[in-house]
């Protein structure tokens, strides 16, 4: 999509990935969040939903990317 960036967040396991959560963000634009935000965003969502089925991920690693 033009004028688009691409958010995703993916898990990896023995070299297979799982798709979490995926989601286009606009580039431009007074009212819309920052990729940073927008980032936090889905991953204070993740890790509340891991909370509630006694799961906590603060132990993993966390790789960030930029394309």
């Amino acid at each position: 999509m033009q004028g688009q960036d691409f958010l995703g967040m993916v898990f990896t396991v023995s070299h297979r990935a799982f798709p979490r959560h995926l989601l286009f963000c606009p580039k431009h634009g007074r009212y819309h969040p920052t990729t940073a935000e927008l980032f936090l965003f889905m991953l204070t969502q993740l890790k509340t939903a891991l909370h509630r089925e006694g799961m906590d991920i603060t132990p993993f690693p966390l790789t960030l990317d930029a394309g």
